[in-house]
């Protein structure tokens, strides 16, 4: 899975990829199944409807239901079992989704094997983590797959994204870019300074994944 920043500690999204025959992969996008565990209009599903989302503040984060909920048992944490919804699609390596094989939705208990940041898998699409010496703090893995394992994983469902990104730019997509400033905090919480993060293709690559919900609706109609 990949996550905003090394710092983030609700993982709701995960990504997946297998391959099935050549040039022919089962990628899978799961979202963390937070419904389980809210019944719609309990205290709890009110409450939640008052805050509508969690609130990103510099220095922390004001969730929108429990902490218990969205930093543990609704978080899609390396190594545990954890509920999603889930959809898969099969794809050759050009990123076009196969007519013939119907995305899948469905219910599925997963076991994330890593936490990767933007930063993290940017590093590794540049070429700057090549093995498990060149990971940096904050990367958090299971014992699921090794690194060499998750490193090929990132650079193919990299190379496919892209593929879907240039198709879908030459077809008349449009791209709103802009900067997002991160602050770096002094002793007493204050703001001191920011940097300024530029996109790049790790974000895009989890863009374009989350572009294929959107060709879902006959899929969901199923679930």
């Amino acid at each position: 899975q990949i996550v905003g920043s090394v710092r983030c500690v609700q993982e709701t999204d995960a990504l997946s990829i297998k391959k099935i025959e050549e040039n022919k992969y089962l990628v899978g996008v799961h979202i963390a199944d937070v419904s389980y565990f809210v019944d719609q209009d309990t205290p709890l599903d009110k409450d939640a409807q008052l805050r509508t989302t969690s609130v990103y503040l510099t220095h922390r984060v004001i969730p929108m239901l429990p902490r218990l909920l969205c930093e543990n048992l609704c978080s899609l944490n390396p190594g545990v079992e954890r509920l999603a919804f889930s959809i898969f699609f099969v794809m050759d390596d050009q990123g076009e989704i196969l007519k013939d094989k119907k995305p899948i939705i469905c219910k599925t208990i997963i076991k994330s094997c890593a936490k990767l940041s933007y930063d993290v898998v940017q590093e590794i699409i540049d070429g700057k983590i090549t093995g498990p010496e060149n990971f940096p703090d904050g990367y958090v893995k299971s014992d699921l797959a090794d690194p060499k394992t998750i490193i090929d994983t990132c650079l193919l469902l990299n190379k496919i994204a892209q593929k879907r990104r240039e198709k879908r730019m030459e077809n008349g997509s449009l791209t709103f870019e802009k900067s997002k400033k991160r602050f770096i905090m002094n002793e007493n919480l204050y703001p001191v300074e920011y940097l300024e993060e530029q996109r790049g293709e790790a974000n895009f690559l989890v863009e374009e994944y989350m572009f294929c919900l959107l060709y879902t609706s006959d899929a969901a109609d199923d679930l």
